[in-house]
């Protein structure tokens, strides 16, 4: 139900300084006086004044209405019901004294009687409007929306655009299944006055119960370009949008939200976890410092900042603020598996994989072909404190390729890598990261591409420097690589070093668009040198964030090369296990060797599950299709089991 309406209020106070025009005596300006305090909201004061009032006429009914007021204003309804019945026994038909009492009875939940001052009311005066709402309000505490229909009808006969019998009606419709009527009702008060923010609310919450949440987001957005900082509206589309998986609009209304009104730490929860859910981390870290600020000892706020900062590797942060949850809470579930993932953290990783790929080349106008590459890697990965983290890696791969058409081997080698790699943060936006490979390679086989200077030793390396602000990354790369050509005249395999420079820069221009400028420079020494200049825009779609759509533009030198690329990429995670991963690539290739346009259409996919806890299954796809000048037809697929075997 509702409490004390301070519009009735003020109501009744204009009818106490409309009937003090017509008193006589000292005691006008006292009750002048006491009115004021009331309209401050000074009502202790006011209380005061009624009371010298009584002293000097104790038959006042205003004073006696007035106290009453008062206390209910206070909230203390039992204290200002003897008022309002002394006043009764001395006027028995004041509307002013019997409608207040329906209103105390009504919160001080004694229905029965409220409906019975509520008639004497009505009995006076057939059109009193706020008394019918009283009466229609009770029903529809009690669940009578029957009566509570009539109730509403009632009104609606001798004014039938009146604001709150319209809008209430529209719920009590709602609340009998009649959806349409309450919508055909609530847009009838449209007709006299298109831009009221409550009827456009009240329809928007009649489209989210019959479930049309695009519908309901519609009205709400209305009733927001109308009132644009009413909290409650804002609050509303937050959990709409949030409904329809539009986590960022959903963000900026309930920011907005929490900015109209004085935010709780439960609102600054609420948002910071919307954040986590969208990835942005650093802003969820913000928001619940701030809500750490404001409760310093909120365990869920505690656990929720720990958990990100643990995501961002900051396991000496995420340690302390476990820490003080658990000095209050020992027994925290979420504290103590938190610490245990620290722990986690600061112990080296020990990871072996097994990956078989294999790959089916049909080209038109040379033999089909079918490669295979089984991999075998032992990882040790060390994290020597939050800033500082070495990798160690041993691979083993074994690669030969078939002749499908001739029954022929073409070639067979094995390639042994041992890595070492080593990330440091050189402060929160900016990250180093050193690899350097050793690669030996060795012939196998009589029928095989022969290595003329025998076994390849060669030393590879990668290095990078990132910078990430906000919306903004910036990625500066360098690589040492080693490019192994099998030639067939004379059966060989010819090694070339090559230097790669590369610079990515990116900006998420809005919470679903993201666009990437890329260049590299290659530089192959004896063969040749590259340019390679890319830029793409990538758009996730707001009503189905599994689905991006993406243009790209390409240009190469050496030869030189002008690719469009159209994109569809749709990624879901099914039963939380189940990941499946589809992309799809139109490309338009402008080929100067060529002479001549190619199109190709190429489809990647994966998916991947658990076979057994954390031993996982993975399988790749890619299919190529091409027409026009260089019309090749590819096939590859990979099958790899990943199994971490613990941990030290």
């Amino acid at each position: 139900m509702r409490t004390v309406s301070k519009t009735w209020i003020k109501l009744v106070f204009a009818l106490f300084l409309l009937i003090s025009h017509f008193a006589f005596g000292q005691s006008v300006e006292l009750l002048k006086k006491a009115l004021e305090y009331a309209k401050q909201n000074e009502h202790q004061k006011a209380i005061g004044v009624y009371e010298e009032v009584l002293k000097q006429d104790p038959k006042s009914i205003l004073a006696l209405q007035g106290l009453g007021l008062s206390y209910l204003s206070l909230g203390q309804y039992e204290k200002g019901l003897p008022f309002f019945n002394q006043a009764f026994k001395m006027d028995r038909k004041n509307l002013t004294t019997l409608f207040a009492l329906a209103r105390t009875y009504v919160l001080l939940k004694q229905y029965p009687k409220a409906h019975y001052y509520y008639k004497l009311v009505l009995d006076i005066n057939p059109y009193h409007v706020e008394a019918y709402l009283g009466k229609a309000r009770l029903y529809r505490e009690n669940n009578q929306h029957h009566l509570a229909t009539e109730t509403y009808e009632k009104i609606l006969e001798f004014d039938p655009y009146q604001k709150e019998a319209l809008g209430e009606l529209s719920h009590v419709y709602l609340d009998r299944d009649q959806k349409e009527r309450a919508l055909k009702t609530a847009k009838k008060f449209l007709e006299i006055n298109p831009k009221d923010v409550d009827t456009l609310s009240n329809i928007g919450s009649v489209y989210e119960a019959q479930g049309k949440i695009k519908e309901a987001i519609q009205w709400y957005e209305k009733a927001k370009t109308i009132d644009p900082k009413n909290e409650r509206i804002q609050a509303k589309l937050s959990l709409l949008y949030g409904a329809t998986d539009q986590i960022d609009y959903s963000l900026v209304h309930l920011q907005k939200a929490l900015e109209l009104q004085e935010a709780n730490v439960k609102d600054y929860i609420t948002l910071g976890r919307a954040y986590g859910w969208l990835y942005r981390v650093d802003e969820a870290i913000l928001v619940f410092e701030k809500a750490r600020a404001m409760d310093p000892k909120n365990k869920m706020v505690l656990n929720e900042l720990a958990s990100l900062y643990l995501y961002k590797e900051k396991w000496d942060q995420a340690e302390n603020l476990y820490s003080q949850v658990l000095a209050r809470s020992p027994k925290n579930t979420i504290a103590l598996e938190g610490m245990e993932k620290v722990k986690l953290q600061k112990k080296p990783v020990f990871t072996s994989r097994f990956n078989y790929k294999t790959f089916k080349n049909k080209r038109p106008n040379d033999p089909d072909t079918e490669s295979f590459k089984f991999e075998y890697l032992e990882e040790l990965e060390w994290k020597l404190n939050p800033r500082h983290a070495l990798t160690f890696l041993y691979q083993k791969n074994h690669h030969y390729q078939n002749d499908i058409e001739n029954n022929t081997k073409d070639y067979e080698f094995n390639q042994d890598v041992a890595s070492l790699k080593y990330n440091v943060s050189l402060s929160d936006p900016l990250l180093f990261s050193f690899r350097g490979d050793y690669n030996h390679f060795d012939n196998q086989g009589s029928n095989t591409y022969t290595i003329p200077e025998g076994d390849i030793d060669h030393f590879s390396a990668f290095s990078y420097l990132s910078f990430t602000k906000g919306a903004f990354y910036n990625f500066l790369a360098w690589k040492r690589g080693l490019l192994l050509r099998l030639l067939s005249s004379p059966n060989r395999l010819a090694e070339h070093p090559y230097y790669d420079y590369s610079n990515t820069l990116g900006l998420n221009m809005t919470p679903n668009l993201e666009t990437i400028f890329y260049y590299a420079y290659t530089d192959y020494k004896l063969l040749k040198d590259q340019h390679d200049v890319e830029s793409s825009l990538t758009y996730r779609l707001p009503f189905f964030k599994q689905v991006k759509l993406g243009y790209s533009f390409e240009y190469l030198s050496e030869p030189i090369e002008r690719i469009h690329t159209a994109s569809f990429r749709i990624q879901e995670d099914f039963f939380k296990h189940l990941l499946f991963d589809l992309l799809y690539e139109f490309k338009r290739n402008d080929n100067d060797t060529d002479q001549g346009v190619t199109h190709n259409n190429n489809v990647k996919g994966r998916l991947s599950f658990p076979l057994y806890q954390k031993l996982m299954f993975h399988f790749e796809g890619r299919w190529e299709f091409e027409n026009g000048k260089d019309h090749d037809k590819n096939q590859e697929y990979r099958t790899y089991i990943t199994l971490p075997f613990g941990m030290f």
